[in-house]
């Protein structure tokens, strides 16, 4: 199987997760971010002195090195918006939404047999140790399908 790459961000989705994954852990420990799944990336000053990203911004800092100063969305990127929406979803664990966004599957089309269409994933916000293992548990699931 071909994933598509999205610019400088792997098209395979359990990759682009692990990707997020590491950068998300890099954020959590700066003084300059704080985490905000509501928010791309939202400069600071805007509400306190962190600028507040989410699981894709997280990304957009650290492996795309966007300033901190300026506000950033999934559409602020061309080659990688997709990617970034597609986070979105993993984020809540919804596979089939995200497989779309990749291109890995027909929009309302059936996803791939060994996979299904979400995942249980809670809130990162109410208990940010067990999202992280959730996604994980998402990362495991895709790599044994291939994905």
């Amino acid at each position: 199987m071909r994933f598509k790459k999205f610019g400088k961000l792997p098209g395979k989705p359990s990759a682009l997760i692990r990707l997020a994954l590491h950068d998300l852990a890099l954020v959590e420990r700066s003084k300059k971010y704080r985490v905000d799944m509501g928010s791309w990336h939202m400069p600071w000053g805007q509400f306190d002195e962190k600028c507040a990203v989410c699981f894709a911004g997280s990304v957009m800092v650290k492996t795309l090195k966007c300033p901190i100063d300026k506000f950033f969305s999934a559409g602020s990127f061309a080659n990688e918006s997709a990617a970034f929406q597609a986070l979105n979803h993993f984020r809540s664990g919804f596979l089939c939404g995200a497989f779309s966004l990749l291109g890995l599957r027909d929009l309302g089309g059936p996803m791939p047999k060994s996979l299904p269409d979400q995942m249980s994933v809670g809130a990162y916000e109410t208990n940010p140790r067990l999202w992280r293992q959730q996604m994980r548990n998402v990362v495991k699931v895709l790599e044994k399908a291939g994905y």
